[in-house]
């Protein structure tokens, strides 16, 4: 049988790996086939392969037997035999409990295959062991769907991802973690060796047992996916451990769904500048733990990403794509710089108090719900505002002085002349060059000029010693004042608006 050159490397791999007492993936030398038709038929196989864990299905060859055998418990498990592209998807049913040491899908016996085990039994995970599914040049595509409990077995069991391919996590798991390659994991998401570029589908509180989940390969160019199914809300337990990336700018992207997807545990991210993607769109991963470490933030891709618990770390919150909402006061650690380098942030309604500074990378917006809420950040007229940007303040109410608040340092010199001439309310170019500070650093709304009250006069504003009356396309009202058209004007009694 060809092996393709990937795989003859990865073989490599193992065998180096053994010789130097490094514990991989494959932390058995013994591999069992899925083979059930034996020595017949094509390659790539494009018969009926759906069949019972227990049968004589099974094959000690990556070329198979003419005569399958039973499963040998406590080996890997590959799938399959002469699978490739052509080859339809099949179902294995598992019917009692097995020791596996590790499940692969295109890397030890090309090529790919799509396979479902389900059935009741339970799937033993004892000790650490490689989960390998690869996208083969053939265009095969590596996809197990374990519809099956993976439990804890004689030593508590670690999951380790590898490659490019996909795995469903579609049982109620309770595999509780182990120590691989430095790190302490329940679900290890690469490792020194071997890259995981994949994606792991979820779609339970359980999915990923109880341990945490640990990237430990994942970079700009290259780095996977952890993706929700169905539609329904998903609350994990599981902490994302960022702190054991080799990277120290690691990449993982999580696609939630519109109900949303919460991580109750939080997460670590050490010393790393840590990338996190909310993926697709429309969709929501929620941080409701704390989010710890001296590293960095930086949110990307196109959904919503919320922050729910008052946070700890250190570096500083950049967001380039999509929104990162606040869910609660102080979401962002305190002494956190913020850079908005393109999309959303989304004050949420609450009160923010920040003493790190804002930069402005790209044009962004700060989002404040139409309601009375400070943001406050620290002098930032140093910090460099890429010109020609623009920061969009969008539910914006009131002139600065009340209803929504945003302070920068102590006094007037908070943002330098340029970086105010930078800033827009609602999306209203018009506003773009009249905002200031004043002598505490709280950003104000300007009042209208003489000449502008005389253009609003020709409108139809009329001021009467007892009665006042504007006539405008009124967006708000306040005992002293109306605003209309992103301007608010003081009043000297109360005003009626049509």
């Amino acid at each position: 049988m060809k092996i393709c050159k990937t795989t003859w490397f990865r073989i490599l791999w193992l065998g180096l790996l053994l010789l130097v007492g490094q514990r991989p993936s494959l932390t058995h030398a013994a591999v069992t086939y899925w083979d059930p038709q034996g020595t017949t038929g094509g390659n790539p196989y494009t018969g009926n392969m759906s069949g019972t864990w227990e049968n004589a299905s099974w094959s000690t060859a990556s070329g198979g037997l003419a005569t399958p055998v039973n499963w040998n418990e406590g080996t890997a498990a590959c799938f399959g035999v002469n699978t490739g592209n052509g080859t339809p998807a099949f179902t294995v049913t598992m019917n009692a409990n097995h020791t596996i040491s590790g499940v692969f899908d295109g890397p030890l016996a090309p090529n790919s295959c799509n396979v479902t085990i389900n059935g009741t039994g339970q799937w033993i995970l004892s000790g650490v062991q490689g989960f390998d599914t690869f996208n083969n040049a053939d265009g095969s595509l590596g996809l197990v769907t374990i519809a099956v409990p993976i439990i804890d077995g004689t030593s508590t069991g670690e999951v380790v991802m590898e490659g490019n391919g996909q795995f469903y996590l579609n049982a109620a798991n309770t595999y509780s973690g182990n120590t691989f390659d430095g790190v302490t994991a329940g679900t290890q998401l690469g490792y020194s060796a071997n890259p995981w570029t994949g994606v792991v589908n979820f779609n339970s509180s359980s999915s990923f047992g109880s341990g945490s989940i640990a990237l430990r390969r994942g970079y700009s160019a290259a780095f996977g996916a952890l993706v929700a199914e169905g539609t329904s809300a998903i609350t994990l337990p599981n902490v994302l451990d960022f702190s054991h990336a080799l990277s120290n700018a690691p990449f993982l992207n999580i696609v939630g769904n519109p109900a949303g997807v919460t991580f109750t545990a939080g997460a670590h991210l050490g010393t790393k500048a840590v990338n996190l993607g909310s993926g697709g769109s429309g969709n929501l991963v929620n941080i409701s733990g704390v989010i710890d470490g001296s590293g960095s933030l930086t949110k990307f891709n196109n959904s919503v990403l919320e922050l729910s618990a008052v946070n700890t770390y250190g570096g500083p919150t950049t967001i380039s794509a999509g929104t990162l909402k606040l869910g609660i006061a102080n979401a962002i650690a305190s002494s956190s710089s913020v850079v908005l380098n393109g999309g959303t942030l989304d004050a949420g309604g609450f009160n923010h108090a920040n003493t790190g500074t804002l930069g402005l990378s790209a044009s962004s917006t700060l989002n404040f719900s139409g309601v009375a809420n400070l943001l406050q950040f620290a002098n930032s007229s140093a910090v460099a505002w890429t010109s020609g940007k623009v920061l969009n303040l969008a539910d914006w109410t009131g002139n600065g002085h009340s209803g929504t608040e945003m302070e920068f340092g102590t006094d007037a010199t908070g943002l330098t002349t340029a970086q105010l001439a930078e800033i827009e309310i609602d999306g209203n170019a018009a506003t773009l060059g009249t905002l200031s500070l004043d002598s505490g650093g709280f950003l104000v709304i300007p009042e209208p000029s003489t000449a502008l009250l005389g253009l609003l006069g020709t409108i139809g504003m009329i001021i009467g010693r007892a009665t006042q009356k504007l006539t405008c396309p009124a967006i708000g009202t306040h005992p002293h004042s109306v605003k209309c058209a992103h301007i608010q004007v003081q009043l000297p009694r109360n005003p009626s608006a049509t």
